[in-house]
């Protein structure tokens, strides 16, 4: 997962530069919150796709729809 973890640098770097050098003192939710992180965050979870679409067939849909017929079976 380098993409990732170039993506959290990108991040934290932007958190840093906000916050005058103080990354250790914040919180993802803290990160949320805070109307200067909010571009950093969100071009963060972008990057990364989360929120994006799951192929059918892939993810937590195709357990659930499998768990769902196997109950039907039963």
């Amino acid at each position: 997962m380098p993409r990732v973890e170039a993506q959290q640098k990108i991040l934290w770097a932007e958190v840093v530069k906000e916050s005058g050098g103080r990354k250790h003192r914040f919180t993802i939710r803290d990160l949320l919150a805070d109307g200067r992180f909010r571009q950093a965050v969100l071009d963060f979870l972008s990057t990364v796709g989360v929120g994006g679409l799951v192929p059918a067939g892939e993810g937590a849909g195709s357990g659930a729809s499998e768990w769902r017929l196997r109950e039907l079976r039963e």
